[in-house]
């Protein structure tokens, strides 16, 4: 089963200044596959996403999991089925500009990025 995505609103807001018309949200698991992995796949215990801007023209075959979100759908990879079985909650401590990425069971991710990817890629 998958579970849903929860941006508390100071998260929420910085995507939605980042949001243009014709562009949606993705989820992207940095597992060194899809067009806008920014690291190849290494041997490490930690877990990195990203949270991507992307013209809808630009969601290829790599991202086929819709998520439901309190922001509309996030697209993302089969690969983070593993991490999606809860409500994700995205939030920003108040000290900090890091958006960190947790469930019930703690922490998923530390600092997960904010990225706006202008141009549209080649589909896969």
């Amino acid at each position: 089963m998958t579970g849903q995505l929860f941006f508390r609103p100071e998260v929420a807001q910085r995507i939605q200044k980042a949001q243009k018309p014709g562009c949606v949200l993705v989820l992207d698991f940095e597992d060194g596959s899809g067009p806008f992995n920014q690291q190849a796949l290494s041997c490490s215990f930690d877990v990195n996403f990203s949270l991507l801007v992307v013209p809808v023209q630009s969601v290829t075959t790599a991202y086929p999991l819709v998520v439901t979100s309190n922001l509309g759908p996030v697209y993302t990879k089969n690969n983070t089925k593993l991490y999606l079985d809860s409500t994700i909650v995205f939030r920003q401590p108040s000290h900090t500009r890091t958006i960190r990425m947790q469930n019930d069971s703690g922490m998923i991710s530390g600092n997960v990025p904010l990225r706006v990817i202008n141009a549209a890629t080649k589909p896969d």
